[in-house]
């Protein structure tokens, strides 16, 4: 069981010895975390005091030294913080602060149209940097669009590819690309924007619609 609260910018942690033995490891050799030293009792008590005053951080307490206690509950809030604060002085409990760490220097990767920028790494000298826009001549380029392709094939009802017939396709651009079917009854066109696309055959419609009246 640990308690963790802060201190300004830093970190502390309070608990049992036993868990809190390894604290300069947890965070690495980085982690700048030292033990706090309470060598007199009055320190301890001031200790508590300062970081536990509120009514409601006396629960924190309660929890933390029923892990050591029984009967815990039945103590007032004043012999509560004096017990944590004995054991804080024995050693039985234990303190570490891990102070805050200052941001590193990063850096932001250049390019042609960005310039190279520091993070400022103080809290108290922490200003906005100038955005450096891109040129108008890069910010005015069109992102070039992927051209497609549209493949037909005619088949009869024997599965017979058709060759020679003729064709029309509407393209998504409001034009129209027309041609005849190769000697497999496929044709292809490339270059076209994305889009629908609608194929029809002239001659095979014609004939369809004149069997039709005639039927």
């Amino acid at each position: 069981m640990r308690i963790c609260f802060f201190d300004g910018a830093d970190r502390i942690e309070l608990g049992p010895r036993s868990s809190l033995a390894d604290a300069p490891s947890m965070l690495g050799e980085r982690s700048g975390a030292s033990r706090i030293e309470l060598r007199e009792p009055w320190q301890a008590d001031s200790f508590i005091c300062r970081h536990f005053a509120g009514s409601d951080e006396i629960h924190r307490l309660r929890v933390l030294l029923s892990a050591l206690e029984s009967l815990v509950h039945l103590l007032d809030d004043h012999e509560v913080r004096r017990q944590v604060a004995s054991k804080l002085w024995s050693g039985e409990l234990c303190a570490y602060v891990y102070p805050y760490l200052r941001p590193m220097h990063v850096r932001a990767p250049a390019s042609g149209a960005v310039e190279e920028v520091v993070a400022p790494v103080s809290a108290a000298t922490r200003k906005r940097l100038p955005v450096v826009k891109a040129s108008s001549e890069s910010a005015n380029r069109a992102e070039p669009v992927a051209l497609t392709f549209v493949e037909i094939e005619l088949l009869d009802m024997q599965g017979q590819p058709v060759a020679g017939e003729s064709y029309v396709i509407a393209l998504p651009n409001g034009t129209q690309h027309s041609g005849v079917l190769d000697e497999l009854g496929r044709a292809r066109v490339d270059g076209l924007d994305p889009g629908n696309c609608q194929v029809t055959f002239p001659k095979l419609d014609r004939h369809a619609v004149e069997r039709w009246k005639g039927s």
